[in-house]
């Protein structure tokens, strides 16, 4: 028995070596995954470099992207569908890809280079919406290859209307946690080498020092630790020292049983909640949306006024409303029906949209009325925006073959023209500048403070 002993106390010289060879092996661990992840970064870079040149590609080149340029690659404009290939032959020669597509909000594909790889399939859009998501590609669709998906804004409050997927064959990740496989080998007999220590350290304390104390051998250490229960005794003691051991086994597998139990309860709550939080989040955007316009609705407006008027005046900036009504809107819906008067209020929104800036916000107010909030803006430039609008749109209607002849009157107010208490009394002062303009005979601009502007012709 105290030969056994010594041995096993030998064997504890081995764990001298454990924390130098775990520390090699933990740095090459590291080194290994940082250079996966790198690669996975770059290419993630590349779907946000293709979906910043979609952008581009929408009208005039701002950070929205209009429907028309869906509809534009599903109708096979020539000119678009050329300079697409062109840009993904470019961007294959520097990246390595192996395809590139763009699809529309609900994942089709309408558009893809190579001809020949367009997907039948539409592609599975991540839950979070706005963000750039790197995995591994459909093993049927595109055995061993990794897509990025890149969503191209259309502003702000605004969900994307397009997204941009490019795949390529990334090396995969060497092995377990980043590691390659020696790697991990090497990982695993640190383990094992832990493992068989603690055991023989237990093996020392729990057997064969109670053995050699109740052998009557004397132990190395100055200070003897008091003995374990006496399993090995053959009496009544021996008996009940082995009744108590097996209780204390059943009561700590009942704790771990316990402590992994609530661990996974305290997981299920967290994933179930961050879940809940996502779906919530995204109910609450689609229900602030006009499905129409794309613009936010009557209910934005009721539940963010204050808070917008608030913190512009904490701010100490000025804040500027403009109201927008369409002239002669009903009698055009009489004469070409609803259809028609859609379209002219689809048309208003991607007007309205085009002219905000980070910050403003456009809202459809109820009918054909639109309000804008402009922030961080003078009066004299939120009345020249809301006048360029007015412009924009009445060059529109004069080239549409309209039955009846439709225009757009405008008023703003602003709080470096007016005095408002409130967002609610800005607004009152913005709809009544809109009423000046319109009995003054439409097709222009009113200011709160001012006289209207010129009407157009």
């Amino acid at each position: 028995m105290t030969t056994l002993t010594t041995h096993i106390r030998r064997a504890w010289l081995l764990a001298l070596v454990i924390p130098a060879l775990v520390a090699v092996l933990a740095l090459i661990a590291v080194d290994l995954g940082a250079g996966h992840h790198a690669t996975r970064r770059q290419f993630s870079d590349v779907a946000r470099l293709a979906a910043a040149q979609m952008a581009v590609w929408s009208d005039g080149g701002r950070s929205g992207v209009p429907t028309d340029l869906i509809e534009r690659f599903r109708a096979g404009d020539d000119r678009l569908v050329e300079r697409f290939e062109q840009f993904g032959v470019a961007l294959m020669r520097t990246s390595d890809l192996a395809t590139i597509a763009v699809t529309d909000a609900q994942g089709e594909v309408v558009c893809a280079w190579p001809r020949n790889a367009t997907p039948t399939d539409p592609v599975d859009l991540p839950a979070d919406r706005h963000a750039i998501v790197v995995r591994r590609a459909d093993a049927a669709a595109a055995p061993g290859l990794t897509e990025a998906l890149a969503p191209v804004s259309r502003g702000p409050n605004l969900l994307p209307l397009a997204y941009v997927v490019v795949t390529a064959e990334l090396p995969r990740a060497p092995g377990w946690m980043g590691m390659s496989a020696a790697a991990g080998i090497a990982l695993v007999l640190v383990v094992v080498i832990l493992m068989g220590a603690v055991t023989l350290r237990l093996l020392d304390r729990r057997v064969c020092r109670p053995l050699a104390e109740l052998g009557g051998q004397a132990t190395n250490s100055p200070r003897p630790r008091q003995t374990s229960l006496p399993l090995e005794r053959t009496d009544e003691v021996g008996a009940i020292a082995r009744r108590i051991d097996a209780l204390r086994q059943e009561v700590a597998s009942s704790r771990q049983k316990a402590q992994r139990l609530q661990r996974s309860m305290d997981e299920t709550i967290t994933r179930q909640t961050r879940q809940m939080s996502r779906l919530l989040q995204q109910a609450k955007r689609e229900a602030d949306l006009d499905a129409l316009t794309g613009l936010c609705n009557r209910r934005y407006l009721d539940e963010n006024l204050e808070r917008i008027y608030s913190e512009q005046a904490k701010r100490g900036v000025n804040l500027a409303i403009a109201m927008f009504d369409v002239d002669q809107f009903k009698p055009l819906n009489d004469r070409a029906g609803h259809p028609a008067g859609d379209a002219l209020l689809r048309f208003l929104g991607e007007l309205l949209r085009s002219s905000l800036r980070d910050g403003d916000v456009g809202i459809r107010y109820g009918g054909d009325e639109f309000v804008v909030i402009f922030v961080d803006i003078a009066g004299a430039a939120a009345l020249e925006a809301a006048d360029r609008v007015v412009r924009l749109f009445a060059q529109r209607m004069s080239v549409a073959q309209l039955p009846a002849q439709v225009t757009l009157s405008a008023g703003v107010a602003a709080l470096d023209d007016v005095s408002a208490a409130s967002g609610a009394d800005l607004l009152a002062q913005a709809d009544q500048a809109l009423y000046r303009a319109k009995h003054a005979g439409k097709n222009q601009v009113a200011s709160a403070r001012a006289a209207p502007l010129p009407a157009r012709s």
